[in-house]
């Protein structure tokens, strides 16, 4: 009988080095044999983070742009609950649009996706009260002129002249007319040597501390001696 010595196999060795190659491959991957994905970017979420300017009239039509993240087309913004006009979005950062008119007052800036999403701004905005008290004159369409006083959130007097087709030019006088988020507004006769002779309809709004503008229409019918209509465009300044 006879022994022969072989060299012994060498299998252990092979599964050390393949242990080895696969604890190699974990430092540069996410796995060894099955592979696997690096994870992809973070989305990123919608978010207004500034308004500019973030004050302006309670009569509205102040234009701001939104700064923030996620911005798509089609999104709406409000203004405390109001809606704004005139939405246009400029990128995913940005947005421009013009305010709606709003009592004085502090209000959350919210933008809303076609999807639903939303994010609000809590005290976004400022609706700050104008200081109109003073004295103001201006001309209408006609080139006739038109006088007025504000004291407090009062117009306390106000006269303003019309001429209506073929006649004589004419002035009205109002008394007090109460001035509700900085506008003012009247339908009232016309009254002639103690007859109503018509209607006048005088509408206003002030757009800052200085400015104002506004309409007059007017209807005279008979008893009057000319009768006709009007209606005409009026702006005004603080004296």
């Amino acid at each position: 009988m006879r022994i022969d010595r072989h060299r012994a196999p060498t299998r252990g060795k092979a599964r050390y080095s393949g242990i080895a190659s696969c604890a190699l491959l974990l430092l540069n991957t996410v796995g060894c044999g099955g592979g696997g994905n690096p994870a992809g970017p973070t989305p990123v979420s919608l978010a207004v983070t500034l308004v500019t300017p973030n004050t302006g009239s309670p009569v509205g039509a102040t234009a701001v742009t939104l700064t923030g993240t996620a911005f798509a087309s089609g999104a709406t913004v409000t203004f405390g609950g109001a809606a704004a006009t005139g939405v246009t979005v400029v990128s995913a950062n940005t947005v421009t649009a013009i305010t709606p008119a709003r009592a004085a007052g502090v209000v959350d800036v919210v933008v809303t996706m076609p999807g639903g999403a939303s994010a609000t701004l809590p005290n976004g905005f400022t609706y700050a009260p104008l200081s109109i008290a003073g004295n103001w004159s201006g001309t209408t369409s006609q080139g006739r002129l038109l006088a007025f006083t504000v004291s407090g959130s009062t117009v306390t007097s106000h006269s303003i002249s019309y001429q209506l087709t073929g006649c004589q030019a004419v002035t009205i006088s109002t008394g007090a007319l109460p001035i509700t988020n900085d506008s003012f507004s009247l339908s009232a006769p016309i009254v002639a040597n103690g007859q109503a002779v018509g209607t006048a309809s005088i509408n206003g709004s002030f757009s800052s501390n200085t400015m104002a503008a506004g309409t007059i229409t007017v209807v005279e019918s008979p008893p009057s001696a000319c009768p006709g209509t009007l209606s005409a465009t009026w702006t005004a300044l603080k004296n």
